[in-house]
């Protein structure tokens, strides 16, 4: 074990994960053992990086490590406050990471902002300096801008109606934003709330998002059951005709919520499955 540095595992990277109390017990760990530790460590400890990447060539259990990182490295989902450069880019290189989601404190470098904003393997970006960010994607061309904002909104760091209105026309990025927030569809351009895929995508996360649709949508029984069965009060912003004659929508909004009795319509409100339905659900509700 000469030769292997300290700041490999921490005793309190440890005691946090509750696998193992004493660093040295690490390399001796089973392989589920050290699968379990490795990601709190690649989360938690931050010194450690240069150190893996150093011996995973010539330690058995560096080795182990590393192998255990790399297929499983779509799991590092949150790297924080890294304020160096060089082993951010190390890191990232080295592992082959993927999928990572940086969290980027006060303070950390302008390149190192930009670097993470043009980085395939970076997907999302939580970051507090916003104004750099804006910096960074007005010298961006307008594929790499795209991809920039993507990352950013996927760290919710800006949000649908922070952005300017021709990218709020981009159907990829209204997309992303929907997943994440249904009720940013408000701020799309008014064409892709008219796009089926946009909506359902954005009434799936909030059936309430079902306001914001084109009247055609609103009238769609797809994506007004996607809605009901989200949130059953999003029965108030289907059509007059899905909410008066479609008795599937009808009840897959009573099922979900008693209250979209409320917004129950003629002549489809005198069917006794209607008011069986709203009593089963209220009844479900209260106890």
């Amino acid at each position: 074990m000469q030769g292997v540095s300290k700041n490999i595992l921490t005793t309190t990277d440890v005691r946090e994960n509750g696998v193992v109390q004493r660093q040295s017990d690490f390399f001796t760990l089973p392989d589920e053992a050290i699968e379990n530790v490795y990601i709190n460590f690649l989360i938690q400890s931050y010194e450690g990086w240069a150190d893996i990447v150093a011996i995973s060539k010539t330690c058995r259990a560096g080795r182990r490590l590393a192998d255990s990182i790399k297929p499983k490295a779509k799991l590092v989902t949150k790297i924080s406050n890294f304020d160096n450069f060089e082993k951010m880019q190390n890191v990232v290189k080295n592992f082959n990471l993927k999928g990572v989601c940086l969290q980027l404190g006060s303070g950390v470098p302008a390149k190192s902002i930009h670097w993470a904003l043009k980085q395939a393997s970076v997907e999302a970006i939580r970051i507090s300096d916003i104004g750099e960010c804006v910096n960074a994607l007005n010298s961006f061309t307008p594929n790499i801008q795209k991809e920039a904002i993507l990352k950013l909104i996927r760290g919710s760091s800006v949000r649908l109606s922070d952005i300017g209105g021709d990218t709020r026309a981009n159907r990829d990025i209204v997309l992303e934003a929907v997943r994440l927030d249904g009720l940013a569809l408000r701020h799309a351009h008014p064409d892709l709330k008219n796009d089926l895929q946009v909506v359902l995508e954005a009434v799936r996360e909030n059936g309430l998002a079902l306001r914001y649709a084109h009247p055609d949508l609103k009238n769609n029984s797809e994506v007004v059951l996607e809605a009901v069965r989200e949130n059953g009060r999003a029965l108030e912003y289907a059509s007059e005709d899905l909410r008066g004659n479609n008795i599937e929508v009808v009840l897959a909004a009573l099922e979900e919520s008693c209250s979209a009795m409320q917004f129950v319509m003629f002549p489809i409100k005198d069917d006794p499955r209607v008011y069986s339905t709203y009593l089963n659900s209220r009844i479900h509700e209260r106890y």
